[in-house]
């Protein structure tokens, strides 16, 4: 599901289609964690580790099917893609400063930091 919504939004040439597809074909993988939890398949491999490679498959899995099939026009993608200047504040907001939690960067190492702390707390 992560593969889907970060190629959504930041690659111009991802697809409905793929997007779709990708969705559909992670519930097998679904299964695996399943099994793994209440059957003991593939309990050597960790669950993070697990989770990278199922990431890493939807993401070439998305990418492929997007490449065989027709893109959008730049008209109708043109408010879902980031793009850089997304991350500015107006001038009204910054006319007078902000505070530390208005900063992107601020959040941006927040989120980081939470997952490097349950990584290693889970590893």
């Amino acid at each position: 599901c992560m593969a889907v919504f970060i190629l959504a939004i930041f690659w111009k040439r991802a697809t409905n289609v793929a997007a779709v597809v990708t969705l559909l074909s992670a519930l097998p993988f679904l299964m695996i964690v399943f099994l793994r939890e209440f059957y003991g398949v593939l309990a050597g491999i960790n669950i993070f580790n697990l989770s990278a490679i199922v990431f890493l498959i939807s993401l070439v899995n998305m990418v492929i099917i997007s490449l065989f099939t027709r893109p959008r026009s730049s008209e109708e993608i043109s408010n879902t893609i980031w793009k850089p200047s997304m991350l500015k504040l107006s001038k009204e907001e910054t006319a007078g400063g902000y505070p530390f939690w208005k900063w992107i960067g601020f959040w941006w190492a927040v989120v980081v930091g939470i997952f490097v702390m349950i990584y290693i707390k889970f590893w």
